[in-house]
């Protein structure tokens, strides 16, 4: 069994940094920033839990926020997206109407 402690703090995200209530164009770009980046995120978890894989792919903290993480996130947002436009792709909603 694994356990996955995320040492960098990748899966931190800053809640009202200015404490009055109200978020601010730059708290929400961070939270965008974070959900874009979700994908290389959560796959960095497992080779940051084991250190050999780190040290072979040269991992630090900053990976998978770059250029290449965004590759990847980019490719897994657009994957998800397509898969949930072939899943739902209005059968039910046309065979509905056609009863009608």
């Amino acid at each position: 069994m694994a356990i996955f402690i995320d040492q960098c703090k990748r899966l931190e995200v800053a809640a009202d940094l200015g404490a009055g209530g109200r978020f601010t164009l730059s708290e929400l770009m961070g939270w965008l920033e974070f959900v874009y980046f979700l994908p290389s995120k959560l796959a960095l978890l497992l080779p940051d839990g084991n250190s050999a894989l780190s040290r072979y792919f040269e991992l630090d903290c900053s990976s998978g926020t770059h250029w290449g993480g965004a590759l990847f996130s980019g490719v897994v947002w657009v994957a998800l997206l397509v898969g949930v436009s072939f899943a739902w792709d209005g059968r039910a909603a046309r065979a509905e109407a056609k009863k009608r």
